[in-house]
């Protein structure tokens, strides 16, 4: 079992055989590959939890090139393949771009107080 991973266990009802799924503990952008490239190259990501991601691609100057995936994820690993076209289907110029993904985890949590004089409705 890698220390990088979550296993999770299922077996079907009647039945003896087990399941075994592998998750990420934690989200994960990973180097592009191959990297330089010249035509096509691909960047893994991991997800712990199923989740909305966007990756996207920005020259140097921090302006958008292209959106290379947009949607909701499973967890676990994933690949987006990608190429040298800018959003409106030019090819980019040779150089350092920058890819950056966002994924957005809804965890709602809320305060609550708690006070040290008795509410006389409690006794």
């Amino acid at each position: 079992m890698d220390d990088d991973t979550r296993h999770l266990e299922r077996t079907r009802p009647g039945e003896g055989s087990v399941a075994v799924f592998e998750f990420p503990l934690e989200f994960a952008l990973r180097q592009n590959r191959p990297n330089p490239f010249s035509s096509r190259t691909a960047i893994h990501f991991d997800l712990p939890a199923a989740t909305r991601v966007a990756l996207d691609i920005f020259d140097i100057q921090g302006r958008g090139i292209r959106m290379l995936a947009s949607g909701k994820y499973p967890a676990g690993d994933h690949a987006v393949d990608g190429d040298k076209r800018a959003t409106d289907g030019s090819m980019v110029q040779p150089g350092v771009y920058l890819y950056r993904m966002s994924a957005v985890v809804f965890r709602p949590g809320r305060r609550w107080y708690c006070s040290h004089r008795t509410d006389r409705r409690e006794s």
